[in-house]
């Protein structure tokens, strides 16, 4: 009976070792989103806004925070119309375009395939007069990528 309770709090003990993927969850500065990447992203400013970048090879991942407090903008349905509009122009087809919501914020979710036959799927959000994506981008051959957690992870947080 020993040696199981033994062998049971060994198996237990490294569980968190398998558990432990190297994903890292960040949160923007102004503490609007947080999201899980696969590993700490690149920071990088953009005319707009910024962008974190993780790039793992077969998967790309990328939140964008496009800044337009300084525009006039449409209506929250006619920036997302125009932003669908925008990436689904780079997609060869379109394989989804989905109304979605997140912590009560409404987006869309548009899925395609590239020129290259790269899977991408792009979330986007419009408030606070910010557009915000959380795009994954993924080979059809070759390993298959988690993007689902970096898309079902992704949060607002006000």
């Amino acid at each position: 009976m020993r040696w199981f309770f033994l062998t049971c709090l060994f198996v237990l003990a490294g569980m968190p070792a398998l558990a432990d993927t190297g994903w890292v969850s960040i949160t923007d500065p102004t503490k609007t989103f947080s999201v899980a990447m696969p590993k700490a992203p690149t920071f990088s400013s953009e005319e707009r806004g910024v962008k974190y970048t993780v790039d793992m090879g077969s998967a790309g991942y990328v939140v964008m925070d496009h800044d337009f407090s300084d525009k006039s903008l449409a209506s929250t349905s006619e920036v997302l119309d125009s932003a669908v509009k925008g990436a689904s122009s780079e997609f060869t087809s379109v394989i989804s375009d989905k109304n979605v919501t997140v912590d009560g914020h409404e987006g869309r979710d548009v899925t395609g395939l590239d020129k290259n036959g790269i899977e991408v799927e792009d979330q986007i959000f419009f408030f606070n007069n910010h557009l915000y994506q959380f795009i994954t981008a993924r080979a059809q051959t070759g390993p298959v990528a988690d993007t689902s957690r970096f898309t079902a992870s992704a949060r607002f947080l006000r």
